[in-house]
């Protein structure tokens, strides 16, 4: 094929994989144009191709035929991968030769679907060219954001109400880039309340964490909105729904989304329901009974014959909906697959007769129709990173983290929970864990670090319950993984950061099962994190050699934090015996920041109300040691000697008993809405006025 006129491309600087490409503009002649959509620049074999998706057809040339000016200007762009120029425009010269491979069912639900970022996004919304959300939707680059699902009842507040209520005929859409890192969600009955709004949640690799933006089109009484005016980020309706816990004053945020392998309620409109509800299948004599799961989160009733019968009128309802819903643009704007006429009895029309779900049984090894276990699974992987993120920014995390992954690899034994015990007394741990076997430690210093129950289950709104079925696949087929497994993996790669062992260890140890189970197409699925495989775990591993060495080489370099202890002959590094290890806690700036702030307060601990100079008068003026900088710069030094002084006498041990351990002061009720955290805190604070 021969394309006659000058087009330009973008580079796109994203981090990791394959370096990517945006076509800007459209090429050729009226009849052979090829519509604005996303490339990529790959490698194999030294060889360089550049590579342009579009609905119909994969195109690919060889980039060694290029001008030399050009390939200059793309690998600086490419070398820079500069945020101020991660768009950057290139003319490709006339009379390119391409090469066309057309694609049979015109999608590509898998990992060589075309890139989307957020801002990319965003740049769409604020279009001018957009004058709706039907604009917006018509507009999303072909071949992008391949995996989307149907909600046919709703908790969200996009739900709507009355003619507008979210239903299996008027289902809500999620779609979603094949790594779970973008999702967006809208309704398309223009009598819901809510039609015109996009809303998005969506994974910030630079911190770690789940953001939101809504992207309005349209107002409840139809008025349109500007571009300038279409994008609000993190919106407060976002945060009451998707609230983990809040720590440092801010909320973390996390999707809803129901375990595997259950994605609805028996009563259909009752609880959070999705088509596909039964592990994905569309055949009505396939259901797989909910009594087979062990920690299943629905109604005792749907473990009866109503689960089976929901799922035949699903079935039904679903064949209704694209029947109703066959030329609403709303909906057939989504990359549905597209088989070919004339191919109604062939094996690729039985597998993707009921698109984006499951119909024939060799489709239990096809990804590409598995959409509500991929959803779980990229979105449990995502937990995990967002959960090794905020145990990252924990206080403790600096002296923890190899312990954790030696926890991980089972490396642990009873001299390392002694040293555990002296470097963070705060952090306490038993044999058994809520996150499963082998997470004591884990699940102790996450707790300490403000995670709660629900920070590692995606259930909307459950509080007490972390189990949940995460559908990662396992290091063997028929295991899967759960979210406390991949964060373990998740510290072992960010200890492989600072060391270039332990980072190829890392690769040696961690589990791929998304490629293992369903092929290289789906290998960006494993490059979200994975677990140490539990066929090496062993005490005697050469992981668990590498992480004791640089464990000992980590505690030496923080025992400049605060007081040290020579090794006893039981510790593992017994050759270093007169060397010198801490076992005082590593505080932060940030920690003792928090404790002076919360030390301040008399709505909350009220700590200064009766322990500060010139506060209270009922007790000795012995027990007037915490300064408070309310009560004027006399008092406060006042209060300063006292610390000072009973520090000499034991004060801070007794403190730290009393308010970290026991937590028997404050007294009820003024203690009740200090966490752990809070309180770990106020104690560091207190210790950082002593140096």
């Amino acid at each position: 094929m021969k394309i006659s006129a000058i087009f330009f491309i973008s580079i796109l600087l994203l981090g990791g994989g394959l370096d990517q490409l945006h076509n800007q503009a459209w090429a050729g002649s009226p009849s052979e144009r090829i519509p604005g959509h996303l490339g990529k620049v790959t490698f194999q074999k030294g060889r360089k191709t550049v590579q342009f998706i579009t609905q119909t057809a994969e195109y690919s040339l060889d980039y060694a035929r290029l001008p030399k000016s050009v390939r200059q200007e793309v690998d600086s762009a490419l070398a820079l991968r500069e945020e101020s120029r991660s768009e950057v425009q290139i003319p490709f010269p006339e009379k390119l030769s391409l090469h066309t491979n057309p694609l049979q069912i015109e999608i590509r639900p898998d990992c060589s679907e075309a890139p989307m970022n957020m801002n990319q996004l965003e740049k769409l919304a604020t279009s001018s060219s957009v004058n709706s959300m039907q604009d917006f939707l018509n507009q999303i680059p072909g071949q992008s954001m391949q995996s989307f699902t149907f909600v046919t009842n709703s908790k969200s507040i996009q739900k709507g109400e009355g003619a507008g209520v979210v239903s299996s005929l008027w289902p809500r859409v999620l779609r979603s880039t094949m790594d779970g890192k973008i999702t967006m969600s809208y309704v398309c009955n223009p009598a819901n309340p809510n039609y015109g709004t996009v809303e998005v949640i969506y994974f910030d690799d630079s911190t770690g964490e789940f953001k939101t933006r809504e992207l309005e089109f349209q107002k409840p009484d139809q008025a349109s909105v500007a571009p300038s005016s279409r994008i609000h980020r993190n919106p407060e309706s976002c945060i009451k729904c998707h609230a983990g816990a809040t720590l440092n004053g801010k909320v973390s945020l996390k999707p809803n989304w129901p375990e595997y392998f259950s994605w609805f309620d028996c009563q259909r409109t009752r609880g959070i329901s999705m088509y596909g509800g039964s592990d994905d299948e569309m055949r009505p004599e396939k259901y797989r009974s909910r009594t087979m799961s062990s920690r299943a989160k629905r109604p005792k009733d749907c473990f009866l014959t109503n689960d089976e019968a929901a799922h035949r009128e699903e079935v039904e309802d679903f064949r209704k909906f694209k029947e109703l819903q066959k030329n609403n643009p709303c909906y057939s704007s989504l990359p549905w697959a597209k088989i070919p006429d004339g191919m109604e009895n062939s094996p690729l029309y039985a597998q993707y007769k009921n698109y984006p779900y499951k119909n024939e049984s060799i489709a239990g090894d096809n990804y590409s129709v598995r959409t509500n276990l991929r959803f779980t699974d990229t979105y449990s992987h995502l937990m995990a990173k967002r959960n090794a993120a905020l145990l990252q920014k924990a206080p403790g995390y600096p002296v923890m983290k190899y312990y954790l992954a030696m926890e991980a690899q089972g490396c642990l034994n009873s001299t390392d929970r002694k040293s555990i015990e002296r470097l963070l007394p705060s952090v306490h741990f038993s044999d058994t864990s809520e996150l499963g076997a082998g997470t004591s430690l884990l699940a102790a210093f996450s707790k300490n670090a403000g995670l709660q129950d629900r920070d590692w289950s995606m259930e909307f709104q459950l509080e007490n319950d972390p189990s949940y079925q995460a559908g990662m696949p396992g290091e063997n087929s028929g295991t899967d993984l759960v979210i406390p497994e991949v964060v373990a993996g998740e510290v072992l790669k960010d200890l492989g950061r600072s060391s270039q062992k332990l980072q190829k260890l890392a690769s040696q140890y961690l589990t791929r099962g998304s490629e293992r189970q369903f092929g290289s197409r789906f290998a960006c699925i494993d490059r979200l994190g994975g677990a140490l495989k539990p066929s090496m775990k062993d005490a005697s591993s050469e992981l668990c050699k590498v992480l004791r060495k640089e464990n000992d080489i980590n505690l030496a370099h923080l025992g400049s934090f605060g007081k040290c202890t020579p090794l006893t002959d039981s510790h593992p590094a017994a050759e270093l015996q007169n060397e010198l290890v801490p076992v005082l806690r590593v505080v932060s700036a940030d920690a003792i920041a928090r404790g002076k702030k919360l030390i301040q307060l008399d709505f909350k601990g009220k700590c200064v109300s009766c322990h500060s100079e010139g506060s209270y008068t009922g007790l000795s003026p012995d027990f007037s040691f915490i300064p408070n900088e309310s009560a004027g710069p006399e008092n406060f030094q006042k209060s300063l000697a006292r610390l000072k002084a009973g520090a000499k006498e034991g004060l801070l041990q007794k403190l730290e008993k009393k308010l970290v351990q026991n937590k028997t002061m404050p007294p009820p009720p003024a203690g009740d809405d200090l966490t752990d955290q809070d309180r770990q805190d106020i104690l560091s604070y207190l210790e950082s006025l002593l140096k």
